[in-house]
């Protein structure tokens, strides 16, 4: 296993890179979302798992609850949107969101029988509602490095 201080220190041409509940603890994450999808060889992917809680916890706070979530524990919220809009945003070329989806790793059924229903249940209607519906409490992303003969 090699090990390095940072991605540019690392080089290029990593396979899959994985961003499971990290990158919304990134003050400003533009930065290490560019060299993160730069460090990427081509063919490469990177699997991006992040929250989005938003809508979840404005919808409790009509019943009275608070759900903790922000600051310090969460600087972003990032679903649908953010990761629909990022490489435009990023003018990142040359890359192609391959999946766009609620995430379905929220708990173990084991563990927390209830809480893993509940996100489920919650997920499910995006799949007949697609972005109509933000309900969904986790959002996964991957993101593809075009190969060259496959960008012209």
């Amino acid at each position: 296993v090699n090990s390095y201080p940072d991605l540019d220190a690392a080089g290029c041409g990593f396979d899959v890179g994985i961003c499971s509940a990290i990158i919304e603890h990134v003050p400003y994450p533009r930065e290490v979302l560019r060299s993160l999808l730069d460090s990427m060889a081509p063919g490469g992917r990177a699997y991006f798992r992040t929250p989005s809680m938003t809508p979840v916890i404005k919808f409790a706070s009509r019943f009275g609850k608070t759900i903790g979530f922000t600051y310090p524990a969460h600087l972003h919220d990032m679903g649908q949107a953010f990761w629909d809009n990022l490489l435009p945003t990023l003018g990142a070329q040359g890359y192609e969101l391959t999946r766009s989806r609620p995430a379905f790793v929220e708990a173990d059924f084991r563990v927390h029988p209830a809480m893993a229903v509940v996100s489920f249940l919650l997920k499910c209607p995006w799949y007949l509602l697609g972005s109509h519906y933000r309900m969904v409490g986790g959002w996964e992303a991957i993101i593809t490095k075009i190969p060259s003969d496959r960008s012209a």
